[in-house]
């Protein structure tokens, strides 16, 4: 699971899609605006289409749509005048549109701020892995979906061994560093339906949905030797313990998860480090 960064224009068929109701829309206010003439107050309804891509695609996207909403008012503004007495004069109608492009950026202002403050609640601003919180709220919908289904469920505790000492030897941006490139790397190597978050420190956590002790324990121990094979991009030998419990019948607490994963990690610990504990805890 990773988040991506809010207000940028992504170009797939589903924005494609929201772009072109957007525009079908303006197209449809156009035309009842230019019917209905200038007697009737129209502008706030050129909104509508604003709002619709504001929520839907990105604020940058939503300004453009307001400019082009704003332009086309002022053309139907200028063009409707000959036959409607009641249209207001060419510089207040440009003014007229200049404050609906204020209101369009502070509505578009507020939905990123809102998208970005949503988005920074449910991941680490260090490694853009999800947070606590988040894998909290994720492993408990998981935890829920595998008791309904009966499936099996793993949890991986990762700590960085003598995650100290690199602090100590190189600086806090070198650790910080390594946590950045450590996430990367399991991202690389998880599915998408995997979650990977950051618990706090250098103690990363990994769930994985409906796999096999076997391929489980295949998984953490190709992603511990990738690790320590290619430490070597970051100058200095990086290693992780990790604990992993498979439970093929999940309980409830995602605590009881946690803690049963933390005791084979710290089993490595207390062990050689740069190692696997594994467990299979059945009914």
């Amino acid at each position: 699971m990773k988040f991506s960064e809010e207000g940028f224009i992504k170009r797939d068929s589903k924005t494609f899609a929201y772009l072109t109701v957007g525009l079908l829309l303006t197209a449809a206010i156009c035309v009842v605006d230019y019917v209905s003439g200038p007697s009737i107050p129209f502008l706030m309804v050129h909104f509508i289409p604003v709002i619709w891509i504001t929520w839907t695609v990105g604020w940058e996207a939503a300004m453009a749509m307001a400019f082009l909403n704003a332009l086309a008012w002022i053309l139907l503004a200028t063009f409707t005048r000959s036959t409607h007495a009641s249209s207001w004069p060419p510089m207040w109608n440009i003014f007229r549109a200049l404050m609906f492009l204020a209101i369009a950026y502070t509505l578009c202002m507020f939905k990123r701020l809102a998208d970005l403050e949503r988005k920074w609640a449910f991941e680490d601003p260090l490694t853009g892995l999800a947070n606590r919180r988040a894998f909290f709220r994720w492993a408990q919908r998981e935890i829920s979906r595998a008791r309904r289904r009966g499936e099996s469920l793993t949890v991986a505790l990762l700590d960085v061994d003598d995650f100290k000492k690199i602090n100590d030897r190189w600086g806090h941006p070198q650790g910080d560093k390594v946590l950045i490139w450590i996430g990367k790397l399991l991202r690389s190597h998880l599915r998408s339906a995997d979650m990977l978050a950051r618990l706090g420190g250098d103690e990363l956590v990994i769930l994985l949905s409906n796999n096999t002790a076997g391929s489980a324990h295949a998984v953490m121990e190709k992603i511990r030797q990738s690790l320590l094979d290619s430490s070597r991009e970051l100058g200095m030998p990086v290693s992780v313990s990790i604990g992993v419990v498979t439970f093929d019948r999940v309980p409830q607490s995602i605590e009881t998860i946690l803690q049963a994963a933390d005791r084979q990690m710290y089993q490595v610990k207390q062990n050689a480090k740069n190692n696997v504990g594994y467990e299979v805890l059945a009914p």
